[in-house]
């Protein structure tokens, strides 16, 4: 088992990690967006 190596593996999941979380919150965040926008059109069509 090469130390260096697994290290450097850790290193880049937990980037990756990182990444799909950044990438689960701008989701979220367009989500609610597209909420907002639906109900500010449904208020303006009534």
């Amino acid at each position: 088992m090469d130390w260096h190596r697994w290290s450097r593996q850790r290193r880049s999941l937990r980037r990756v990690y990182r990444i799909e979380r950044w990438g689960q919150r701008a989701a979220h965040l367009a989500l609610g967006i597209a909420v907002l926008s639906e109900l500010i059109m449904a208020m303006r069509s009534l």
